[in-house]
């Protein structure tokens, strides 16, 4: 029951009216040119995800690739004038003054107060800390633990 409830809850999503506000691209390293998954907002392919040009015409975008492509790609789309979000799953960035950490709902405010600030790059946590916080977050809010 509980896959079919995702795979409901995926169809309505996916064809309702969040994702119709958005033009899903997808990028790769290594199969340029290959099928595109089905969300894709477009029938050409996968892109390349170190063509500077292409990544800069996106608002946002989302990389679980690792440390070693966000270091060889943040800093230069950066350079290039690029205002767009970076949402990023590794630590390259995680302590950067300009980049948040996103753990939500622990730091809501955080990420709350960053965005006011305009800050537009969010980066994902260590995953046992982030594990662990998540199991404690709401001991933290009703106050029965100190920090």
């Amino acid at each position: 029951m509980a896959r079919n409830g995702r795979q409901r809850s995926h169809r309505e999503n996916a064809g309702g009216r969040r994702l119709r506000r958005v033009e899903a691209i997808f990028f790769s390293t290594s199969n340029i040119g290959g099928a595109a998954p089905k969300e894709a907002s477009h029938d050409d392919g996968l892109k390349n995800a170190k063509d500077l040009r292409e990544l800069s015409a996106c608002d946002v975008l989302i990389s679980c690739q690792g440390g070693e492509y966000t270091t060889e790609t943040y800093g230069p789309l950066q350079k290039s004038g690029w205002k767009g979000f970076w949402i990023d799953a590794a630590s390259t960035l995680r302590m950067s003054d300009d980049s948040v950490i996103v753990l939500d709902p622990v730091n809501r405010d955080v990420i709350r107060d960053g965005l006011a600030r305009g800050l537009r790059t969010f980066v994902g946590g260590n995953c046992t800390v982030s594990l662990m916080l998540m199991a404690v977050a709401g001991s933290f809010g009703r106050g029965w633990l100190n920090g």
